[in-house]
């Protein structure tokens, strides 16, 4: 199955995702809005507006997206009906525009969560009354960058969807976790033997503990078992420098034991501090070092172009440790969006790139 979009499909618009998908997704607004009024039609403007009403109404639950969010979709959908010289005459819409209206926006706080969903491609003879949503807790507000979604961990998860071969029966490790999104989807849809996911910070891993647990019955439905997908602390500086560990507390280790273990060590957005880059990189040759003739190990990073220098250093950093850098996509722009959610930055932004120790790189890898 492929995700690739072709040449007819706006670059905009994830295909096949309905209005509710977005709103789901939390989508830019823009977004959402101009979906909803290219792709559902009515015959008449009270149905449309009928429509819109029932289907922000569905969104709005303990496990949708936040309503701060849902507000100002509603208030932007009729002050753009305004501009264009009609008027909220649906009763259903009326009545909604009136409960936002009255809904008074506090001070956003770190503590305030809500919830991103996706439905991603199934297979064939999937079981119906299992719920087909994976959701995924976010703090929008919280100053634990591990706490939201970011674009690199989206792009990995797509390009993983395009090319699940890349982990089929593999056990696969990720680095940086955070809301656990890229983990959960390869687990569901690339057939790996294991995943771990590793993060270090107790709010993030009691989030990240929390999404892997409502989303069970999830990876159930796509014949993932409880003991194949698990987390774990992993905190790269004291990784990269272990001092003072017996042999018996390395095999006591789970995350350890899953690093020695794994076959594929992935990881996506990890370049946001340039304090981090020496330890980083060190992990990422730990790794790679400990393959041989009979196992050999990847790692595949997603990249998010933002500060250029920081970039640069990692480059640099890979480089004096005799590790290749090969980009499998320049850009993830040609993939299709299934998680549309309103980023900062765009796919054409986000690279996917593969490292090697220099002595196991092929010539011939593009």
């Amino acid at each position: 199955m492929s995700l690739r979009k072709t040449s007819a499909t706006a670059p905009h618009l994830a295909v096949g995702i309905d209005t509710k998908k977005y709103i789901l997704a939390m989508a830019s607004i823009e977004e959402v809005i101009e979906h909803f009024r290219i792709v559902e039609t009515f015959d008449d403007k009270y149905q449309q507006q009928n429509a819109f009403a029932h289907i922000v109404e569905s969104c709005w639950n303990e496990f949708g997206p936040s309503q701060r969010y849902l507000k100002r979709l509603v208030l932007q959908y009729v002050n753009q009906l305004e501009r264009e010289g009609e008027a909220a005459e649906s009763d259903a819409l009326s009545e909604l525009v009136l409960h936002v209206s009255l809904r008074k926006d506090n001070v956003p706080e770190s503590n305030e969560s809500c919830y991103l969903s996706f439905q991603i491609p199934e297979k064939e003879g999937m079981d119906d009354s299992i719920d087909g949503w994976l959701r995924i807790r976010v703090f929008p507000y919280h100053n634990d960058v591990a706490l939201r979604l970011w674009e690199a961990g989206a792009a990995l998860a797509e390009y993983f969807l395009d090319h699940p071969f890349l982990l089929k029966n593999m056990h696969v490790i990720e680095l940086g976790a955070g809301v656990g999104l890229t983990g959960l989807v390869i687990a569901a849809c690339c057939n790996p033997s294991s995943v771990y996911l590793t993060d270090y910070t107790d709010v993030c891993r009691n989030n990240l503990r929390h999404n892997l647990e409502i989303n069970r019955k999830w990876l159930a439905r796509h014949g993932v078992s409880s003991d194949q997908i698990a987390e774990g602390y992993l905190e790269w500086e004291s990784f990269a420098h272990p001092t003072g560990l017996t042999v018996n507390e390395m095999n006591d280790d789970p995350a350890m034991v899953s690093f020695q273990r794994a076959q594929v060590l992935i990881a996506a957005d990890v370049l946001y501090d340039v304090s981090v880059i020496d330890s980083l990189v060190l992990v990422v040759k730990r790794f790679l070092t400990q393959q041989s003739n009979r196992q050999r190990k990847e790692v595949i990073f997603a990249i998010t172009r933002r500060n250029m220098n920081t970039f640069n250093l990692f480059l640099d950093h890979l480089r004096g440790h005799g590790i290749h850098c090969t980009y499998l996509a320049k850009s993830c722009e040609n993939l299709i969006k299934m998680f549309p959610c309103n980023f900062f930055q765009g796919r054409e932004d986000v690279q996917v790139a593969q490292l090697r120790l220099t002595a196991f790189h092929d010539d011939d890898v593009r």
